[in-house]
C-alpha cells in the first residue's frame, strides 16, 4: 500500500527497480534518540581504549567491514609514527575470524550508554559498508560532532556527505582512505569545523 524510504538515494533505487509498478511512496523521517554517556574514565579502563582512535560501530563481517582492515594497515604502514588505533564496537558474525594487529582493538557488544561515550571520545569514525539504507551510526556520530569517513561506493553514504557540507567525507579506494584519514587526524581545526556542520545537519533533518 505504501513504501517508506529513508533517503533520496534509496528512493531512486526503488524507482529503478519497480518503475511504474511502484505505488504510493515517500521519505520517512528517522530520529536520533540520545542517552546519557557512561563516565569516560570507566569505559577507557574497561575496554583498554587509547586516547586517539578511529571508531567503527556495527556488525563485524565482510559486508559491513569490507576492506577496512587492509586500508587501515596501509595507513599505519605509510604513517608509522601515527598513534591512532582502530577500535571496533560490535559482535563478530559467526565464522568471522578477528583481524589481529597491534593497533586493532575489539570491545564486543556494549550498552547504548557505553557506545555514546566511546563515540564522543573518538578522533574520527568510519563506515566502510557498501550497503546502507540510512546509517544510524553516521547520524549518531555527526550529532556528537564527530567526522566520519565513509565508503563512496554507497550512494546513501555519499548523499549524507554532500548534504552535510562534508561533515562526513567519502573515499573510493585505499589511496583516498589513507590520504583523507591522515588529513582528518592531522587537523583539529578541520574536525571542529566539520563537527559543527555535522551537528547542524542532524539537528535540521533528523531530530
Amino acid at each position: 500500500a505504501y513504501i517508506g524510504f529513508n533517503t533520496k538515494a534509496e528512493l531512486k533505487l526503488g524507482k529503478q527497480v519497480f518503475g511504474k509498478a511502484m505505488k504510493k511512496y515517500g521519505i520517512i523521517s528517522v530520529g536520533i534518540e540520545e542517552t546519557q554517556p557512561v563516565s569516560w574514565n570507566l569505559i577507557q579502563e574497561k575496554y583498554d581504549l587509547p586516547t586517539d582512535y578511529l571508531l567503527y560501530v556495527g556488525r563485524i563481517n565482510s559486508d559491513k567491514v569490507g576492506c577496512l582492515f587492509d586500508y587501515f594497515r596501509a595507513y599505519k604502514k605509510k604513517y608509522p609514527q601515527s598513534k591512532i588505533k582502530l577500535v571496533l564496537v560490535g559482535g563478530l558474525d559467526s565464522g568471522w575470524k578477528p583481524f589481529k594487529h597491534i593497533d586493532v582493538i575489539y570491545t564486543g557488544f556494549v550498552s547504548d550508554e557505553e557506545k555514546l561515550s566511546i563515540i564522543q571520545h573518538a578522533t574520527v569514525t568510519v563506515n566502510p559498508s557498501n550497503y546502507e539504507s540510512l546509517s544510524l551510526i553516521l547520524l549518531e556520530a555527526l550529532s556528537q560532532g564527530k567526522m566520519m569517513l565513509v565508503n563512496g561506493h554507497c550512494d546513501v553514504l555519499k548523499e549524507h556527505c554532500k548534504n552535510s557540507g562534508y561533515a562526513a567525507d567519502y573515499y573510493m579506494n585505499k589511496k583516498q582512505f589513507v590520504f583523507k584519514l591522515h588529513k582528518i587526524v592531522g587537523s583539529e581545526d578541520l574536525r571542529k569545523q566539520k563537527g559543527l556542520l555535522g551537528k547542524q545537519y542532524v539537528a535540521k533533518n533528523y531530530n
